[in-house]
């Protein structure tokens, strides 16, 4: 559900083209840039608990076709989780560097 974008608080010491591109995003996004990376550190989150519960079914299990499948499941949510992690690095990067070389603080 999309939220309704405010007007951001103008942070002390931040140029106007700074807020700006910070507006851009609420209005995009409904959400300041640092809020809008939130979901996928969650997502990063779920998965791994996912994969931990993959690999303890896998390992009570004495069926082949139970450990067929949970090893499929524990791939997907580990590949998932490592796929998004480096896409949300990267972009926690981009983020941190805008804001480090514009003088703005999160």
């Amino acid at each position: 559900m999309k939220k309704i974008a405010s007007a951001p608080v103008p942070a002390p010491g931040v140029s106007a083209p700074i807020q700006e591109s910070f507006q851009i995003v609420q209005d995009v996004f409904g959400e300041h840039p640092r809020d809008v990376l939130l979901p996928a550190g969650f997502a990063i989150d779920v998965l791994d608990q996912l994969h931990a519960l993959f690999f303890a079914i896998e390992q009570l299990s004495d069926q082949d076709t139970i450990k067929k499948l949970v090893g499929l499941g524990k791939f997907v949510a580990c590949d998932s989780s490592e796929h998004i992690g480096i896409l949300y690095e990267d972009m926690r990067a981009s983020l941190d560097a805008f804001e480090s070389s514009n003088g703005s603080a999160a």
